[in-house]
């Protein structure tokens, strides 16, 4: 599994002796301070109680990067006890922010997406079984629902499965996915907060029907080395020194193109692209900018590297 306890932690608290998207043993430290010193704690003051903050002392937040895949992840990180507290109850507790995004917005990228993954397969869509791993609210899995994908969702947080039961679409607890088949399973903003990635994606692939897609699409880790000495926990969001893809204890793998596509190899997964005609399908046009981000960003997922993959069974 790649984890091991240490007498120096907390009860809520164990390290990653190996790379979790590779498996490679060599690393190299490039930040390390306790979550409780500055500038760490105030990302802790950002999203949680002081009572819950107190859960992180004798912990710290190291950074390292893999020798192999390049992946830069943390070391110490909340034990599957303190991961489902953290998604259960500290951050609904806790978290005040508010994350501002067009919901119309919303809806036409994700109708967008999923006309684009019916492209994929050569059956109709009512045929298409889909996996939503990391539903959140489930408004993915209601466009999905709505255009008529035959789609399932699950989510680590018992709360928001729950919420989602009387939504139209199956909800499944995670426990009983393995007993499942999907021809497309969408991580969407997931796999930076797995404690094992490599295994996650490997039971996932097990699910996958032949030929069978995943999609993983994560926080752009690419150049955010750099930026470490500038880190500013306190920035709003969207500010450059806000540090999205190693948020402490949150965002515990940054992963690069490269690093999503060796994690891929690993697990038996090779990158596939859709014709790109077929991403032009429908268009946002809710303004000038929204027209112009529609047509160059199928452009940019082919090529440019990105964070945005698909991966299919080889």
């Amino acid at each position: 599994m790649g984890l091991s306890k240490s007498e120096s932690y907390n009860q809520y608290f164990t390290a990653r002796n190996k790379c979790p998207a590779c498996n490679h043993t060599e690393s190299k430290i490039i930040y390390e301070r306790s979550f409780l010193q500055e500038p760490i704690v105030k990302f802790l003051e950002r999203k949680l109680r002081p009572e819950v903050i107190k859960n992180y002392d004798g912990a710290s937040y190291v950074l390292r990067k893999c020798n192999n895949c390049a992946l830069i992840y943390q070391e110490q990180i909340l034990t599957d006890e303190g991961l489902n507290l953290l998604y259960d109850k500290w951050l609904f507790e806790g978290d005040t922010e508010e994350i501002k995004v067009s919901e119309i917005e919303k809806f036409l990228f994700y109708t967008q997406e999923l006309l684009r993954v019916r492209r994929f397969f050569k059956k109709p869509v009512t045929e298409i079984k889909i996996l939503d791993y990391g539903m959140g609210q489930g408004k993915w899995c209601s466009v999905a629902h709505a255009i008529g994908f035959n789609v399932t969702g699950t989510d680590l947080s018992n709360q928001l499965i729950e919420k989602s039961k009387e939504k139209g679409f199956a909800v499944v607890p995670l426990n009983e996915l393995s007993q499942h088949k999907f021809d497309f399973i969408n991580t969407e903003q997931v796999f930076e907060h797995l404690s094992q990635p490599l295994d996650t994606l490997i039971r996932l692939k097990e699910m996958l029907s032949e030929n069978g897609i995943i999609k993983i699409s994560v926080p752009n880790g690419n150049h955010v080395e750099k930026k470490i000495p500038n880190m500013d926990w306190t920035a709003p969001r969207g500010h450059k020194n806000l540090l999205i893809p190693i948020t402490p204890s949150i965002h515990i793998n940054a992963y690069s193109y490269d690093s999503i596509i060796k994690m891929g190899e690993v697990a038996g997964l090779k990158p596939v692209n859709a014709s790109i005609l077929s991403e032009y399908t429908i268009l946002s046009a809710l303004s000038i900018k929204d027209l112009i981000k529609s047509l160059l960003r199928p452009i940019y997922w082919r090529y440019i590297k990105h964070t945005y993959v698909f991966l299919q069974k080889k």
